[in-house]
């Protein structure tokens, strides 16, 4: 589990030293070494640098297949990455959208309540491709032009 999140070199350290991000992949190492099928996760990237949210993406997409995961988070970009099933968008506690991936990050109405289309969709957007929320779709469909 410390080679897969790459703490290895992390396990004499004391937990106090350790950044947020390294703070965050020991406690998701912490959790995973109990083998949940159930993953819960409340705001994993918020006051996390670019590189480490970008580790905890390669790992997350990694668990998907195996487990099943419960996300909660304001990070759009993050979640447009991941192979997500359903995307529900919460507003003072009520269910306000619904829907998949593509419906839900793509939806203006989401800027409603406090949430920011993924930036590669208005990029996409405004070489007429609608609907793209990944990176991922986004080379795909660039590729599909050529």
């Amino acid at each position: 589990m410390a080679k897969f999140l790459r703490i290895d070199h992390l396990l004499e350290e004391n937990p106090f030293a350790l950044s947020g991000g390294e703070k965050l992949r020991v406690a998701l190492a912490s959790v995973l070494i109990l083998d949940p099928k159930i993953l819960l996760f409340d705001e994993p990237t918020r006051g996390i640098d670019w590189e480490t949210k970008l580790s905890f993406l390669s790992n997350i997409k990694q668990l998907v297949h195996t487990r099943t995961i419960v996300l909660a988070t304001h990070d759009v970009e993050l979640l447009a990455e991941l192979n997500v099933n359903d995307v529900i968008v919460l507003n003072d506690g009520r269910v306000v959208l619904t829907g998949n991936k593509r419906e839900v990050l793509s939806n203006p109405a989401i800027e409603k309540y406090g949430l920011v289309r993924p930036k590669i969709t208005y990029l996409m957007k405004s070489l007429g491709a609608e609907g793209i929320v990944s990176i991922n779709e986004a080379l795909k469909s660039i590729r599909c032009l050529k």
